[in-house]
């Protein structure tokens, strides 16, 4: 049996309450975890819960706001990204394919083997449930450092089966869906740009790609993303220390600045699903020039103004 690790609150050992400009919004650093890539915050409404990981550290993490406490648990894989299953439980992406992860027990089980056993050194990396349910993960080469551009899309089906898209990614990231879910979005980190694609709810092919957002100008690059219940297009710029806001018309109407240099993937939290959870890269990672000792690989909350989406359960 697997027992999770409890890690303390942000502010039960240091508090954390950062004000930035006059015009960005109070950001909480609510859980100084320290982890090594935190990625992947997602919502799960029921328990009330928000489910994220810690990418090298090999950790899947389950915060509750109300009990202000982070449950931390092992796993045997790398995992980089995660999704609720409509079954119970979550799905993770990985280096090694798709899992299903038990949080009661800390067991994992294969769903679908590595959709790239041609290219060993990739792995599974940021991902998103379109709106009937089926989990979408993009892939990169690890470690970037070789920069080496092999990174692609896989879909997996209802019945765990993957269909695969593209080629050539750098590092795949920013994957969101529009409200109707007739859009999805995709990022490039490499390329600081993110294009949408007209997405077919039916049978869950995207086609006609089209560039959404570029990011050439800003320090920082696209990261993880999220949608709002207006259509807006949330994303991390990570390195850049930013948060921007894209319209559905592709124009930037928003930038909020973050207290660390790296955040990396945004997510509707909260009751009312008006809570801004954000994950961030550990010091390690940022590099000693950037780093906020205690403040880096932490989970950070603030109120965006707007409410979010729910995120669907992956169906299978």
């Amino acid at each position: 049996m697997v027992l999770p690790v409890l890690s303390p609150p942000c502010g039960y050992y240091r508090a954390v309450r950062l004000r930035q400009m006059s015009d960005t919004p109070r950001i909480d650093c609510v859980v100084a975890a320290d982890a090594d890539l935190g990625e992947s915050p997602v919502w799960d409404p029921e328990p009330g819960v928000l489910w994220w990981v810690d990418i090298p550290g090999r950790a899947v993490h389950c915060y509750d706001p109300v009990s202000d406490r982070d449950r931390t648990t092992s796993v045997s894989v790398t995992p980089a990204a995660l999704a609720v299953r409509e079954r119970g439980g979550l799905v993770l992406a990985t280096n090694d394919g798709f899992w299903a992860f038990d949080p009661d027990d800390g067991g994992i089980n294969q769903l679908a083997p590595d959709p790239e056993p041609d290219l060993p050194r990739n792995r599974l990396n940021d991902s998103r449930c379109d709106r009937q349910g089926r989990f979408w993960a993009g892939s990169m080469h690890d470690p970037t450092s070789d920069k080496v551009a092999a990174g692609r899309l896989h879909r997996l089906d209802h019945d765990l089966s993957v269909s695969t898209f593209g080629e050539g990614l750098g590092v795949s990231n920013g994957l969101a869906f529009s409200p109707d879910g007739r859009t999805m979005y995709h990022a490039d980190t490499w390329a600081e740009t993110v294009w949408a694609y007209d997405y077919d709810p039916d049978d869950g092919v995207p086609s006609g790609r089209r560039v959404f957002a570029k990011f050439h100008d800003l320090e920082g690059r696209p990261d993880g993303a999220a949608v709002d219940e207006s259509g807006c297009y949330w994303v991390a710029l990570a390195r850049g220390g930013q948060i921007v806001r894209v319209t559905p018309r592709g124009e930037r109407d928003r930038v909020v600045s973050f207290p660390v240099s790296a955040p990396t993937m945004v997510a509707f939290g909260g009751p009312g699903l008006d809570t801004m959870y954000v994950t961030t890269m550990g010091s390690g990672a940022v590099g000693p020039d950037a780093a906020r000792p205690g403040l880096d690989g932490g989970l950070f909350a603030f109120d965006p103004g707007c409410g979010g989406l729910p995120e669907p359960r992956f169906g299978g």
